[in-house]
């Protein structure tokens, strides 16, 4: 404890490693900030994570619990949770009152801990925040995680519509966007129109293969939850 004293002595604030796959901060509370801790990566990925938001913390930025953290990951981004359960952060043993956050990452599918299909080990050790659908959202929100506007039009094929997953996302040459389950043949006129952020409500991988394609090019998948792979089409 004694070298820690002295690190956050001559830094300011220190990201510690452990134990497990934890990583938290130290000296933040002196600044009067939360401390932050995540958990379930290596050291090395989980440190630099901490690093840049207590950084952009430390310079003034202001974040809310159970947003979104943008511009820590290049996929979905992260949201910080209020922590609750005991944890063993070395600030506690620096400060008698400390504030902790978790900085919560998602999987490549856009999911967190508290959905389904989250298969990773990253206990969370706070409630996790409200659902927030991205309708309500709309723009105002820094939760909308894809260029275009969330109200734009796209054709979603009735059995997407309906629930199947989407496994073919095809751009057209200008621009247009059409979700397909690649099995049954696509028929423009029959096709639902909805607002993009209804599809991504229903399918938040969604997200990975608008992003991804250009017009002209399609982004497929052979199952939901495998990786998008993109090509012309």
């Amino acid at each position: 404890m004694t070298r820690l004293r002295e690190a956050v002595a001559a830094s300011g604030w220190v990201v510690v490693d452990g134990p497990g796959d934890a990583a938290s901060t130290a000296g933040l509370t002196a600044r009067g900030l939360p401390e932050l801790v995540v958990l379930g990566l290596p050291a090395e990925t989980g440190g630099a994570l901490l690093h840049a938001l207590g950084t952009r913390l430390a310079a003034g930025e202001r974040l809310v619990d159970g947003e979104p953290v943008p511009g820590l990951l290049d996929g979905p981004p992260p949201v910080l949770v209020r922590v609750t359960a005991p944890v063993p952060a070395p600030a506690t043993e620096l400060y008698d009152d400390v504030v902790l956050r978790q900085l919560v990452w998602p999987d490549a599918e856009g999911r967190y801990p508290w959905h389904t299909g989250f298969a990773h080990d990253q206990p969370v050790l706070g409630p996790p925040p409200p659902p927030v659908s991205l309708a309500e959202a709309g723009t105002a929100l820094p939760s909308w995680p894809l260029a275009e506007d969330p109200h734009t039009p796209v054709l979603t094929a009735r059995p997407v519509a309906a629930g199947a997953p989407a496994l073919l996302v095809l751009r057209d040459d200008d621009g247009g966007l059409r979700l397909l389950d690649g099995e049954s043949d696509f028929d423009p006129s029959a096709a639902v129109e909805e607002c993009l952020h209804d599809a991504v409500d229903r399918d938040p991988s969604l997200v990975a293969a608008v992003a991804a394609v250009e017009p002209g090019q399609a982004a497929e998948r052979d199952a939901a939850g495998d990786p998008w792979t993109v090509a012309d089409w």
